[in-house]
């Protein structure tokens, strides 16, 4: 079965950018407040996993489905209408709407739906022959940990500069740019935009230009200074 078009396991860079999604929509919680501190592009994505076993246009679309739960067409279709309203009315700062479609997706099942398909991740993962671990996930690429790293910082960060940025990452790292400014119109559709991050005022281009010694210079610049706890594979 897991050879048919459907049933592809899912890989980087949606594996990490799934796994980030569900978590910062668990860490609201019962407190909304927190929800503005959600980027909004972040609920794009959760709409976009919701989205893949009605669309049926991914490979994995059926592997969505299983670990999620298997949910009736009827509850994902009310789940993605939800999710678009709730991501437009957070666009257009509206907070009352967007707190009232929240709540509507607050809820026992809805959460444990989400925690699930986030564990299921997570099995996987760590199922893999991997390099790398960071928060929980795997990497077997240089460049997906880098990207994966900077990602984080900026979520935590989101009002972060494009200069303060490269004081946190700085181009000695790397030996020329940890990551450039580009513009936002340029940035393809599909899985290679995950190199791409959205500060407040601009948009990066991570480098992916990874070797031995500026990994290891990387890895632990972050351990040290940022304390990211990445590890190593044995």
């Amino acid at each position: 079965m897991k050879n048919k078009y459907g049933w592809s396991f899912i890989g980087e860079p949606f594996n990490e950018n799934f796994f980030r999604t569900t978590n910062s929509f668990l860490e609201i919680g019962d407190d909304v407040d927190k929800l503005k501190l959600v980027d909004f592009e972040d609920i794009s994505e959760l709409k976009g996993i919701f989205s893949r076993p009605i669309n049926k246009d991914t490979p994995d679309f059926n592997r969505v489905w299983e670990y999620l739960g298997k949910p009736k067409p009827d509850y994902l279709q009310i789940v993605i209408d939800t999710l678009y309203k709730l991501r437009h009315c957070m666009r257009e700062n509206d907070w009352p709407s967007a707190n009232a479609f929240y709540g509507a997706l607050n809820n026992v099942e809805f959460r444990e739906m989400v925690k699930i398909f986030r564990d299921q991740l997570l099995r996987h993962q760590h199922e893999l022959i991997s390099r790398y671990f960071f928060k929980e996930l795997a990497y077997q690429k240089d460049s997906m940990l880098v990207i994966a790293v900077i990602k984080d910082y900026v979520h935590y960060n989101p009002s972060i500069t494009y200069n303060q940025l490269e004081n946190i990452f700085p181009r000695s790292l790397q030996g020329q740019e940890c990551f450039n400014l580009c513009n936002e119109e340029l940035i393809p559709n599909g899985s290679l935009k995950n190199k791409f991050i959205r500060l407040k005022k601009s948009v990066i281009s991570v480098n992916e230009e990874w070797g031995i010694n500026n990994i290891s210079s990387f890895i632990d610049h972050c351990n040290t200074t940022l304390s990211s706890g990445i590890t190593r594979s044995n």
